[in-house]
């Protein structure tokens, strides 16, 4: 959870080093470069997260009406949604021609998502799925209910997890069961 403006900078700067950007990302953007768009969305986020656990000051206030605005903006346009305060830091967004839905209870550091991923809730808000360190939830995975993702993960394309995963597994298939045991 990011409370300090140096938490801020640890965030962003470790979000930022899983893009590889060989050009600042804000021109990236103007030329249609995929990870400095993708980055764009995980920094507003931060930047959001930021401001909500800051905002206790007429001047926090203001900066959190504005910046949730400027997220939410980022996210219809990009097709994007990613509850605040849920995802560690490390993020990785490797597709955005698709949806992405996280609304999960926690996700941990250095996950990757790809692009038609949902990550959602069964019948409540308190179904939520709990994700752990090193998740990668390949195209078109799906994780849904009150289930727990192990650390280290991968969960194969157009996966549908229903079940809890134990750590370093693959899973695949509808209903996703584990393929292979990592070493």
């Amino acid at each position: 959870m990011i409370k300090t403006r140096n938490d801020l900078k640890f965030y962003i700067s470790e979000d930022k080093k899983r893009y590889n950007l060989n050009i600042p990302w804000r021109i990236g953007v103007y030329i249609g470069h995929e990870p400095s768009h993708a980055f764009r969305i995980v920094r507003a986020l931060r930047l959001y997260e930021y401001s909500i656990n800051n905002s206790k000051s007429i001047f926090g206030k203001i900066r959190l009406t504005f910046r949730s605005l400027r997220y939410r903006v980022i996210c219809y346009k990009s097709g994007v949604s990613i509850r605040p305060n849920a995802v560690g830091y490390g993020l990785r967004l490797v597709h955005l021609n698709g949806g992405i839905i996280i609304n999960c209870e926690k996700m941990g550091n250095y996950c990757g998502v790809s692009s038609g991923v949902v990550v959602g809730n069964k019948d409540s808000q308190d179904n939520r799925a709990t994700i752990g360190n090193n998740v990668g939830l390949t195209i078109g995975s799906k994780v849904i209910g009150k289930i727990t993702i192990g650390d280290n993960v991968t969960v194969a394309p157009n996966s549908v997890v229903t079940k809890d995963v134990p750590k370093n597994a693959i899973v695949g298939g509808v209903p996703a069961k584990i393929i292979k045991v990592k070493n």
